[in-house]
């Protein structure tokens, strides 16, 4: 989908105006794609205000956007591509697992007024839609979540704390490390600059790009 939005400027008054056209932006869908794959950080803190971060996005046509920093998100992003097969073995990997069976994956694993990342997949009807707060908290080696929130380690060892959540924590917390693994596959080795951006309008997720010059 393409927008285009106009521009003039007046060469003098009551003589000429030109207009003429910005350069054309390619909006890929997210939120309403028929097929997606993407993960993107966003902030449901009371100072937010700049917006989700995508760490990575592929569609169906191989393109694939995606940032440096696999937890942030956020500029400076990546572009490439992928054989589209690929990604469709790797949807069709997840419906054979059974990725988007278990309605219990798309409970919500964050608090209030927090930051959390998403890992959105989509193929046609089926669809799962993860979010989870652990791997932000979790860079700093001083904490550790669990099923009852976010704590401080005071001495302990996160993994000792881990073994004391209850089986379907655990497992959340499995499937959404062996996912996000599979997706690292899909990052291709040749890649360019993007300028593009996320850009959420009435909880409805986009990428936009600008086109090339």
């Amino acid at each position: 989908m393409l927008r285009l939005i106009p521009w003039c400027v007046v060469l003098s008054v009551g003589v000429a105006t030109v207009c003429a056209e910005e350069p054309k932006v390619t909006v890929r869908p997210i939120s309403d794609a028929d097929s997606v794959i993407a993960v993107y950080r966003e902030d449901h803190g009371r100072a937010s205000g700049g917006g989700p971060a995508m760490i990575l996005a592929a569609w169906p046509d191989g393109h694939v956007v995606w940032s440096a920093d696999r937890v942030k998100g956020g500029a400076p992003y990546r572009a490439g591509r992928v054989d589209p097969k690929k990604l469709t073995a790797l949807l069709a990997r997840f419906d054979n697992d059974g990725l988007f069976a278990d309605d219990r994956l798309n409970q919500a694993h964050f608090g209030p007024d927090s930051q959390f990342i998403t890992v959105y997949i989509k193929t046609g009807k089926s669809q799962v839609k993860m979010r989870s707060w652990h791997e932000l908290f979790e860079e700093s080696d001083k904490r550790v979540v669990d099923h009852r929130g976010v704590a401080t380690l005071e001495g302990r060892r996160r993994l000792d704390v881990l073994r004391e959540a209850p089986a379907e924590y655990l497992f959340f917390r499995s499937v959404w490390s062996e996912t996000r693994g599979r997706l690292n596959d899909l990052v291709p080795a040749e890649s360019t600059a993007s300028a593009g951006k996320p850009v959420m309008k009435s909880g409805v997720l986009t990428w936009e790009e600008p086109a090339s010059k």
